[in-house]
């Protein structure tokens, strides 16, 4: 948990036009909401923000369709945005779960459908976690791949 922005997350924030800070400042706000959102309500509750197509499970045959390069970049553009918002959590957990469910959100609102997917993989490195298991969520869109955290091919995904 970071108690303050690191240098390099306030170096990033201020190397962009306002524009993109509001957007940045707007993007963090919401992952707020998330995280005080997935604390304190109930599952079902939050069930429309997990699953919002199908009131509780996302159907696993709704593949959403390709984007366009136009929506690619704008894509692009909220992935380092909100991993920029990220950066400053403060006291708020910016999880991949938040991060995905707030991109989701903004990628519905420019038009660009995405469908939140869930895995999980084995952690192997050298540190105490060795073996130990992680979940981690992120995005897709068609066969485009959205993850702002982390690289989604080190996890198996949910069916």
């Amino acid at each position: 948990m970071n108690i303050t922005p690191n240098n390099h997350t306030n170096n990033r924030f201020r190397s962009l036009c306002l524009h993109d800070k509001t957007t940045v400042l707007h993007l963090w706000l919401m992952m707020v909401i998330v995280d005080i959102r997935l604390r304190l309500l109930p599952h079902r509750w939050n069930s429309r923000l997990l699953y919002p197509n199908s009131g509780y499970h996302d159907s696993g045959n709704s593949t959403p369709p390709e984007p366009d390069d136009r929506a690619k970049e704008k894509i692009a553009r909220l992935v380092h945005l909100i991993s920029v918002a990220a950066g400053c959590s403060l006291i708020f957990n910016m999880s991949c779960l938040r991060r995905s469910l707030v991109l989701r959100s903004r990628l519905r609102f420019l038009g660009i459908p995405a469908r939140l997917v869930f895995g999980m993989g084995k952690i192997n490195n050298n540190s105490e976690m060795n073996g130990k298991f992680s979940a981690h969520a992120w995005l897709e869109a068609g066969s485009l791949i959205i993850d702002s955290s982390s690289d989604p091919s080190k996890f198996s995904r949910f069916s």
